[in-house]
């Protein structure tokens, strides 16, 4: 209504595009914000910054929050500078002890959106494994009127092992999220079997998203095909080879048709479908899928494709038997402050290959003390996480074969009670025996 009494109105064309960013409309959200761009010369400047900030943000995360971090200099009052800042550095740069750094300025209580900024609070808490905190900010941000969008509060409780609780949380949010976001909202219905290694049940779940969402749009399509065939690729079926041969068709006609929102998806689901071919013995496909990120700047300027393409090439050398150069293709990963969590899963079995049992050791204890990273890093609308969820068990039986290896005795005791526990009466065993053989 507003663009329709003034079609000059930039502020009111930028958030139509917000509108449609949030429901991953990356054609709606491309539209609208060149509506917003061509009438620039309407703004002041401290809209225009905010402007430059959010159109920066398709594809320039970087820029983007230095546009941010200059509004919030500028401007102190203007709450939406640290909250955007906040949320592209969680979502699109994974550094969520960044964004934690700055949301404060969104906690002022005269932000009409504080509940929004108490949340992403929470939920950058959980990705630094702050449980304690992300807690208390996602109970604030529901004391503050909160009620829709719940899945992350209830994972923090997942990572603590905590299912009962997580359960209850999530039940609270069951038809108060709209659009096409209520897909993303519900792979807690995966993750809450799948952390028990209930394996057959977190699979049935996900192929009951993909059937409810088969009118959704592109993105949310592609990233609960993604999910589903992640699951299927720890404990291969006959049919998946086809299967992933099938969606790795359409990649590349997508990716051609594509703007850089849509890209950058596709990017990920390219290098993550060549991780399983090369995971499930198919290195022709993963090659294939490795081609299509070369010299990519949307795989480089985003963290979480960076990391599954350094995966992909990881996978690709563990099945040539080639561990030295798996870890090689890694080594940028363990950085501080860089790589991601599954990178981290695929070095340490890199390590464990090659005999490096010392090396192999830190990072399976890292995984399974980082549950709160493996469930709230963003990868690409949460197709990842339930692979990152059976790594972060996976880590407990890892880290007791090697402490049992290098002769820990009571440290292999205390993980193999600790992944008993986890997944109890032979949950998992089929992702485990598999596991085991390839080790």
């Amino acid at each position: 209504e507003a663009v329709r009494l003034d079609p000059t109105f930039a502020m009111a064309y930028l958030r139509l595009a917000f509108l449609r960013y949030v429901e991953n409309d990356a054609v709606g959200t491309r539209q609208w914000l060149d509506k917003a761009l061509a009438n620039r010369q309407h703004m002041g400047q401290r809209e225009a910054l905010f402007l430059d900030g959010a159109a920066a943000t398709l594809d320039d995360p970087k820029t983007a929050l230095q546009k941010f971090r200059m509004l919030s200099s500028l401007y102190p009052d203007e709450f939406r500078a640290y909250y955007n800042y906040a949320y592209f550095a969680h979502f699109d740069l994974l550094a969520s002890e960044d964004g934690l750094a700055m949301i404060d300025g969104a906690m002022a209580t005269q932000n009409p959106a504080r509940s929004a900024a108490a949340y992403l609070a929470g939920l950058m808490a959980l990705a630094a494994n702050r449980y304690d905190d992300a807690i208390r900010h996602f109970e604030q941000a529901e004391s503050l009127g909160n009620q829709g969008w719940l899945r992350d509060h209830a994972e923090a409780y997942l990572a603590l092992r905590r299912p009962d609780v997580a359960a209850r949380i999530a039940a609270k949010q069951e038809g108060k999220v709209p659009g096409e976001a209520a897909f993303e909202s519900r792979m807690i219905e995966v993750t809450l079997p799948l952390d028990r290694g209930q394996w057959t049940e977190a699979l049935a779940a996900a192929r009951k998203l993909e059937v409810d969402a088969k009118d959704a749009g592109e993105l949310a399509r592609g990233a609960l095909a993604l999910a589903t065939l992640s699951l299927r690729s720890y404990a291969p079926d006959d049919a998946l080879r086809a299967d992933l041969r099938r969606r790795a068709e359409l990649l590349p006609q997508q990716m051609e048709a594509a703007d850089s929102l849509r890209r950058r998806h596709l990017l990920f689901q390219a290098m993550a479908l060549g991780w399983m071919a090369a995971h499930t013995g198919d290195l022709e496909l993963a090659r294939r899928m490795r081609a299509l990120g070369e010299n990519e700047t949307l795989v480089e300027r985003y963290p979480a494709n960076l990391g599954m393409r350094r995966a992909l090439d990881a996978e690709i050398a563990l099945a040539e038997g080639k561990p030295a150069e798996a870890i090689a293709a890694l080594a940028d990963e363990v950085q501080p402050g860089a790589g991601t969590y599954f990178s981290r899963a695929v070095l340490m079995r890199a390590q464990r290959a090659a005999g490096n049992g010392a090396e192999a050791i830190v990072l399976a204890q890292w995984l399974a003390e980082n549950r709160g990273r493996a469930f709230a890093e963003p990868s690409s609308l949460s197709a990842w996480q339930p692979a990152n969820v059976i790594e972060s068990t996976l880590a407990l039986k890892a880290w007791s074969q090697l402490a049992a290896a290098n002769g820990e005795a009571a440290v292999a005791e205390t993980q193999a009670a600790a992944f008993a526990a986890a997944w109890p009466d032979d949950a998992g065993a089929a992702l485990v025996e598999r596991r085991d053989r390839r080790r």
